[in-house]
């Protein structure tokens, strides 16, 4: 079983992925044109707001801020349905 000081480096190091892949996607979005870029605002706009409503759920009422997160992290698949509808098009033409 992992002890306390073991969860908190688990914790660090999940927030370092987090951050790294959040500036891989800033790097992206900075070189994409067109449809791509389209498609990564909508993917970063999920993740803003999952970010916060993460940062915010630890200030506050526990119940209400887990139902922020929980409609938070529903918004990935919306955004990626949405930012994936250029390219249906494309492939049904």
């Amino acid at each position: 079983m992992l002890g306390a000081s073991s969860i908190q480096v688990l914790e660090w190091v999940a927030v370092g992925l987090v951050a790294f892949a959040a500036a891989s996607l800033g790097f992206r979005l900075v070189r994409a044109q067109g449809t791509e870029r389209q498609q990564l605002k909508w993917v970063g706009g999920a993740g803003v707001v999952a970010t916060v409503a993460f940062l915010l759920s630890y200030f506050g009422n526990q119940k209400i801020f887990d139902i922020i997160q929980t409609l938070a992290i529903l918004l990935f698949p919306i955004s990626v349905g949405i930012a994936m509808q250029p390219v249906d098009q494309a492939i049904s033409l």
